[in-house]
């Protein structure tokens, strides 16, 4: 029906989430492709289109604010046309980047006006490395690689920038079909921080297609997949430019298909231990007889407890992404 919203779901969502302590992400406000743009809008002409695209941004971000705390604002712009274009698709679309930023910008600002709180992304794929089967060809006949695609989505954020419209961090979708190194992994970090904008990992698995199960064992290759993706994590963790990482749903933990839904995985199990054991910083500190303490930890929130006259105290603080810079906490 035209203009009807349905985000009850959503909102459930959200309201679990938070009753469990979780950050909340919303993916994606807009994505300009067909699928994603109802038909009754294709009716109107693009100024109108805009409206009701302001409208639906407004409308989502401003209900869900404060709550909210992330949004992929704008999803896929460099295989997808500008809004404009939407009729004169033709996969891989590559519009000018002018072009593009023409609907990021008011998207952008539209989001911040209803909620300035929350941190806006720019979401795409295929920038890591080029699919097993090969670069995809442009209707010009000239191969669309990961390379080119970083290329033109560093000039996208440089054109946002100069108009004052930046996101708040750009996003790699990291579907790594086919693995990549992990040398070239945190190549990929350091370019990508050229922009002077956080990087976050929006949609990360790393599926298995390239291992053949009539060559390796079942148990091996959900072994290989497990270091793999730890390994791979291991390297977005130490990243100074990497600021959050998500997995793409569920299906990363737990076995789907004809396995059971509930069996968890290998890479659930090894994931786990990175995240609640070796990257949990735990220590028993006594001072020195000057009252101090030392320790080395990750980044991250900390809550130090110490003995006084009426019991045990505790002081919570925050170690943030700073590389080499010493924190001192006085209590």
């Amino acid at each position: 029906m035209q203009g009807e919203q349905r985000l009850e779901g959503f909102a459930q969502t959200v309201d679990w989430a938070l009753s469990q302590g979780l950050t909340v992400k919303g993916h994606p406000l807009f994505w300009s492709i067909p699928k994603a743009v109802p038909e009754w809008v294709k009716r109107y002409d693009y100024p109108t289109q805009l409206k009701f695209l302001e409208c639906r941004i407004r409308s989502i971000v401003a209900r869900f604010k404060g709550r909210v705390a992330i949004w992929d604002a704008i999803n896929e712009p460099m295989w997808e046309p500008a809004f404009k274009n939407l009729a004169s698709r033709d996969w891989p679309h590559l519009d000018p980047i002018a072009e593009i930023a023409d609907y990021i910008e008011p998207v952008l600002r539209w989001a911040r006006e209803e909620d300035p709180d929350a941190r806006y992304v720019i979401n795409d794929y295929g920038l890591e490395l080029d699919p097993p089967t090969g670069a995809p060809k442009h209707k010009d006949g000239s191969l669309v690689t990961a390379k080119r695609q970083r290329l033109r989505f560093l000039e996208l954020m440089r054109e946002l920038q100069n108009r004052g419209a930046a996101p708040d961090a750009l996003g790699l979708q990291s579907h790594t079909g086919g693995w990549m190194p992990h040398a070239d992994q945190i190549a990929l970090y350091d370019e990508m921080a050229t922009s002077g904008l956080p990087v976050h990992i929006t949609e990360f698995w790393a599926d298995t297609k390239h291992l053949d199960p009539a060559k390796i064992p079942q148990p091996v290759i959900d072994e290989l997949q497990a270091e793999y993706v730890a390994n791979y994590l291991t390297c977005a963790f130490a990243h100074p430019a990497v600021e959050t990482f998500f997995f793409w749903g569920f299906n990363a933990l737990r076995w789907i298909g004809t396995r059971s839904g509930h069996e968890l995985t290998p890479v659930y199990h090894r994931v786990r231990r990175l995240l609640r054991e070796e990257w949990l910083t735990t220590a028993e500190l006594t001072t020195d007889s000057e009252g101090n303490a030392r320790f080395r930890g990750f980044t991250g929130e900390y809550r130090l407890r110490h003995p006084t006259p009426l019991g045990l105290r505790g002081v919570a603080f925050q170690v943030s992404k700073q590389a080499g810079m010493p924190l001192t906490i006085v209590v």
